[in-house]
C-alpha cells in the first residue's frame, strides 16, 4: 500500500510539473501555472492533513487541475496530445505522412499550434515546416530515437527490443 501510494504521488507531481512546464513553455504564461502549482501543491498538503487516501486525494488534484487549466485557459495537455497524435496519418497514408494530418486535424477543428507540432515532426523527412518550441524539438528527436532503437530491434535475430542492450544499440549508431 505505501508503494502504491507513492506511486500515485510521484504520478501526480510529475503531472503537475508538467502542466506547470507546459504551460510557461509552450504557452507563455509562467505565472499562472506557478500559482496553479501552488495551489494545487497546497491542495494535496492539506488533503493529506485530514488523512484523506492517496487515491481520492490524486483523483481530486487532477479534478481541481483541469479545473483550473480550463479556468485559466491554459492548454496543458497540449504537449501529451500532439504525442498522441503525431503519426495520425502514418497507418492509412504512409507515402503523404506530416501532410495528409493537415487536412485531418483540421476536419476535426483542431488548432494551428497543435498542427504545426503534428506536421514539423517530420521536417528534413517528408515536410520543410520547422520546429519551432522546445515541445516540438522534443518531440522531433524521441520520434528519430524510437525509430533508431525499433530498427536495431528488427536487425537482431530475435527481432526484439526485450533482449536488446545498450551498448548493442550503440554500435549500430
Amino acid at each position: 500500500a505505501d508503494l502504491r501510494n507513492a506511486a500515485l504521488e510521484a504520478m501526480y507531481f510529475a503531472i503537475l510539473l508538467i502542466t506547470v512546464y507546459i504551460s510557461g513553455r509552450f504557452e507563455q504564461r509562467w505565472m499562472i501555472a506557478a500559482i496553479m502549482a501552488a495551489a494545487l501543491g497546497s491542495a494535496m498538503y492539506l488533503m493529506g492533513l485530514v488523512g484523506m487516501n492517496m487515491v481520492f486525494r490524486v483523483v481530486g488534484a487532477l479534478l481541481l487541475t483541469l479545473i483550473i487549466s480550463w479556468k485559466l485557459k491554459l492548454n496543458y495537455a497540449l504537449g501529451a496530445i500532439v504525442g498522441l497524435l503525431h503519426d495520425i496519418d502514418f497507418e492509412q497514408w504512409p507515402n503523404e505522412h506530416c501532410k495528409k494530418c493537415v487536412e485531418l486535424l483540421q476536419a476535426g477543428g483542431a488548432d494551428e499550434r497543435l498542427i504545426h507540432a503534428v506536421v514539423c515532426h517530420g521536417y528534413g523527412l517528408c515536410v520543410d515546416v520547422k520546429p519551432e518550441h522546445e515541445m516540438e524539438k522534443v518531440l522531433f528527436a524521441c520520434d528519430e530515437l524510437t525509430g533508431l532503437i525499433g530498427a536495431c530491434a528488427k536487425m537482431r535475430p530475435s527481432g526484439s527490443k526485450t533482449d536488446m542492450d545498450l551498448k548493442s544499440l550503440k554500435k549500430k549508431y
